[in-house]
């Protein structure tokens, strides 16, 4: 019999095996973990489920055993009756036949006897007649004296009835013969009679005697179906126990799937859109690597026209600095010393000018007070904000403020020192500048 640990261990076992391989399929199919044991955790109660219906076939096969034993046992007890009952009957049969045979035998020798006394009798009546004949004479001797008529009449009388007599005896005789023989045929029946039922005896003994075997052997079947009935007993208790814990767990893991199906299927669903997303990441991504090498493509182009471009700003610069040369040549003696610096500071003021700032000082220049308006909202800047990013540029290249801004009344002026400079054809030059820079 099982120890009460054994049914918890076989659970364990079970359950963790069932975890798994719902673990394992899990795996396969979704490759993640978290859908793998989503799918072990299901399979438990899934294993729970069919160890319980084998159980319970395995129950049910050992109660249809048991109640098959059980009418072949009554059948055999219930054979074995009968069997009894035919035996009483064929020893009752036999008892009858016995007596008849007893009585038959007496009544036999009863007309034996009866034939040996009319023997016996006739034997005496003939002996008789032969007395009472007359005796014969010879023919020489003379004939004897004339008989007495009342001793003729009645010895007549007395033969007549000794014939009748005798005829009576021997219709007995044949009567007690035929009985004979009846009886003798009747006899050798009854000895036919009697060896089929000595026979059938013998028979149903040998039958008896198997049927005892039989009753011996199913004796002992019922003790040992008994006794493992009682080592069953707490087996069978501990199954129905189980089967009602199985039954409560099965229940709760139905009710945890169900409890789990939402998320599962919010889970799919979710992965499915992952995969949605990462097939359109990846369409994205070869879309990406193709222009990437259009990009490419195109670099390689544009670091060519980069090194024209290059070369050109070479050639540029050498002939900016060849017109500075000659505007510093060009400039009339009053003008302020600061033209003279035109060539170092206003170079390096206008490397520090962004392409909005350029298009400002433009604009500036060509007195257009919209067109500055719309550059510096097009910046995302106050025109008050722009004019104090040129003028700090300014002072950190040039040393002086450029532009002069009145917020209250909007009006916007440029330095006069640098209002001189900036006028006539240096304006055009410092134009011309600004334009070159815009390819820097």
């Amino acid at each position: 019999m099982r120890s009460p640990q054994t049914p918890f261990l076989d659970h364990f076992v079970l359950g963790f095996f069932t975890f798994g391989v719902g673990l394992g399929l899990g795996l396969l199919l979704h490759r993640q973990i978290t859908s793998a044991v989503i799918t072990g955790v299901i399979t438990v109660p899934v294993g729970y489920g069919t160890a319980l219906v084998t159980e319970l076939r395995h129950l049910q096969r050992d109660r249809h055993q048991r109640n098959s034993l059980r009418h072949q046992i009554r059948g055999l007890q219930a054979q074995r009756q009968s069997l009894h009952q035919a035996v009483n009957a064929a020893l009752q049969t036999q008892g009858e036949v016995e007596r008849n045979l007893q009585s038959l035998e007496l009544e036999r020798d009863r007309l034996l006897d009866r034939i040996a006394e009319l023997h016996q009798y006739r034997n005496e009546l003939i002996h008789e007649l032969q007395q009472i004949q007359p005796p014969t004479y010879p023919q020489s001797l003379s004939a004897p004296a004339p008989p007495n008529p009342e001793a003729q009449q009645q010895q007549e009388q007395y033969l007549q009835r000794l014939n009748q007599a005798i005829e009576a005896a021997q219709t007995d005789i044949l009567d007690q013969q035929e009985a004979l023989d009846t009886l003798q045929a009747e006899q050798g029946e009854l000895l036919r009679i009697q060896a089929a039922l000595q026979q059938e005896t013998s028979q149903l003994r040998q039958s008896l005697g198997r049927l005892k075997g039989q009753r011996d052997d199913l004796d002992r079947v019922v003790t040992d179906l008994q006794a493992t009935a009682t080592q069953l007993e707490p087996q069978v208790a501990t199954l129905h126990q189980t089967e009602a814990e199985l039954q409560q767990r099965l229940t709760t893991m139905q009710q945890e799937q169900d409890r789990l199906l939402p998320a599962l299927t919010l889970l799919h669903n979710q992965q499915q859109e992952l995969l949605a997303q990462i097939q359109h990441q990846e369409t994205t991504l070869k879309t990406r690597q193709a222009a990437y090498h259009a990009l490419e493509a195109d670099y390689d182009q544009l670091q060519a026209s980069l090194k024209q471009e290059q070369e050109h700003l070479i050639a540029t610069q050498t002939q900016v600095t060849t017109l500075e040369q000659e505007l510093a040549t060009l400039q009339q003696p009053e003008l302020p010393d600061r033209l003279y610096a035109l060539a170092s500071e206003w170079h390096q003021f206008l490397h520090t000018l962004t392409r909005t700032d350029r298009a400002a000082i433009r604009a500036i220049l060509a007195q257009d007070e919209a067109q500055v308006k719309t550059i510096s909202a097009a910046a995302g800047l106050t025109v008050a904000d722009l004019i104090e990013s040129l003028n700090a540029k300014a002072m950190t290249t040039l040393g002086d403020l450029l532009l002069d801004f009145d917020p209250k009344t909007g009006l916007l002026t440029m330095n006069e020192d640098y209002a001189i400079i900036l006028s006539g054809s240096v304006a055009i030059l410092f134009t011309e500048l600004l334009a070159l820079g815009d390819w820097d």
